[in-house]
């Protein structure tokens, strides 16, 4: 097993076991990837609560590049928080440890699901997803719903609204839509403008800070006036998309 010199501090928390992993060294948890040493950096998971919570102790995005493309990923260098022994790291440590297993076992249990049985979403959801070559429930968790809906938007324009990206995000957690929180629409909005025209939260502080769930004709959206005869996309591919 390879070492970092993250190792002994890390396992005074959580027992995990390492991996080479996208140049680096993935730390796991029961087989659960949560942490990523990279260029000497510590990287940690992220996801729902804890994502906002490293963002709220300066924690940057971790920006993975592949080829000729950079992805934000929801891991946060956490380094500078290791190196001034941050009271608050061991508890962000272990959040992101317990987040990823429960995640990874969540997603074994469903990977099974078909789109159309997860709450929210049915049949014709289902069929316009696999249109942008999100073709089952793996691939939805991987991409995130932010990615789906800039797809499904860059297909379908305005036949679609903010409604089936808080439908999308919902369905991933395995909660009804209507339980999301206005702070986590507004971060899918800002994840969805990013992807689609590589808006910043910064440079498009203005427009965040006016952004109005409700503004939104939700009650219009109907999914079942969609065109069912459009060809499917052959051979599709899901990139990231900075």
């Amino acid at each position: 097993m390879k070492h970092s010199r993250y190792d002994f501090y890390i396992n005074q928390y959580v027992e995990f076991t390492t991996r080479s992993m996208f140049g680096g060294l993935g730390l796991f948890h029961k087989g659960a990837m949560f942490a990523l040493v990279a260029d000497n950096l510590l990287i940690l998971r992220g996801g729902k609560d804890l994502s906002c919570a490293m963002n709220l102790l300066g924690c940057k995005q971790y920006r993975q590049v592949k080829k000729r493309t950079i992805a934000s990923v929801d891991y946060f260098d956490v380094t500078a928080l290791y190196d001034c022994k941050a009271e608050a790291l061991p508890q962000l440590i272990i959040d992101s440890a317990m987040f990823a297993f429960q995640q990874k076992k969540w997603q074994s249990n469903g990977r099974d699901k078909r789109i159309r049985e997860l709450i929210n979403l049915q049949f014709s959801i289902e069929r316009m997803l696999s249109k942008v070559g999100v073709i089952d429930l793996a691939t939805l968790q991987e991409i995130g719903a932010a990615h789906a809906f800039s797809l499904l938007k860059r297909r379908y324009g305005e036949q679609v609204n903010a409604q089936l990206l808080w439908k999308l995000a919902a369905a991933i957690e395995g909660i009804h839509w209507w339980l999301l929180q206005e702070p986590k629409k507004k971060q899918l909005w800002q994840q969805y403008r990013k992807l689609s025209f590589g808006i910043s939260d910064v440079e498009n502080s203005s427009d965040t800070n006016s952004f109005d769930t409700n503004s939104f004709d939700t009650n219009s959206f109907d999914t079942n006036s969609f065109d069912t005869n459009i060809s499917e996309i052959k051979g599709s591919e899901i990139k990231s998309t900075d």
